[in-house]
């Protein structure tokens, strides 16, 4: 009984392997018909990625519109800073 059993465990982890192998080989053969493909891919992606910065709008526009911004809320800032902060429900004053 235990050397059908033991039988029966080598011939099931035998057809794992033949499998796992097979896959193995499988898999390295992909790779090998598929990374031609894949560099081409890739190439055609950095050309893409190097026309759209090419075509983005001008770095000038891009400052003039951050230094609006950081006005807009170094103003909102100060303007905060001067105003008591009140709780509306019993109006006392919270502000420093």
């Amino acid at each position: 009984m235990i050397i059908a059993g033991l039988k029966v465990s080598f011939l099931g982890m035998s057809a794992v392997a033949i499998f796992l192998l097979i896959l193995i080989m499988l898999v390295k053969l992909s790779y090998k018909l598929l990374s031609s493909l894949s560099a081409m891919e890739f190439a055609e992606i950095e050309d893409s990625v190097q026309k759209r910065r090419k075509k983005s709008p001008l770095a000038h526009e891009d400052t003039e519109l951050i230094a609006i911004i950081t006005a807009a809320i170094t103003a909102h800032r100060a303007r905060a800073a001067r105003l008591p902060i009140t709780d509306e429900k019993r109006g006392a004053d919270l502000g420093p």
